[in-house]
């Protein structure tokens, strides 16, 4: 709630709160609530550097030796990028310009089911953040090209 608060008496844009359904009840939480991110930019990643993994039977990760494909495995057919390990993501500072606070990634990360898209936020919010101590954040720089 104190984070939940902060966040809306800052008037921090791309967000909605909504309470989780509880396994148990089937009702809505009367105590919690999670932030949803509504906007996804559109496509503003420098990919040059990225290793792209197509969600695809024999995709550019297919090694005949160790992996067999089924047709009983869905497929999305959506290109995924893995984590970078050296140095920030570049996006185009254009498809940032007049964007909310907080937004996802057009392009996804990851693997498989476990690929997410990447969530971008603001100076603003990061100041909110850290200033609050709040814990379980990471944030990383990117750059804005």
């Amino acid at each position: 709630a104190d984070a939940r608060q902060a966040l809306v008496s800052a008037a921090i844009s791309g967000i909605t709160f909504v309470p989780p359904v509880l396994q148990k009840t089937g009702q809505p939480s009367a105590q919690v609530a999670q932030m949803q991110v509504s906007t996804v930019l559109s496509p503003a990643l420098d990919c040059s550097t990225l290793s792209p993994v197509t969600c695809k039977p024999q995709n550019e990760e297919w090694d005949p030796k160790r992996q067999t494909d089924t047709d009983e495995v869905p497929y999305c057919g959506r290109i995924k990028y893995h984590f970078q390990h050296r140095g920030p993501l570049r996006f185009k500072r254009s498809q940032l310009r007049g964007a909310p606070d907080i937004v996802k990634s057009n392009e996804w990360f990851g693997s498989g089911g476990a690929a997410s898209r990447r969530l971008l936020v603001s100076q603003r919010f990061r100041q909110i953040a850290v200033k609050a101590k709040w814990r379980g954040l990471d944030f990383e720089p990117v750059e804005l090209t």
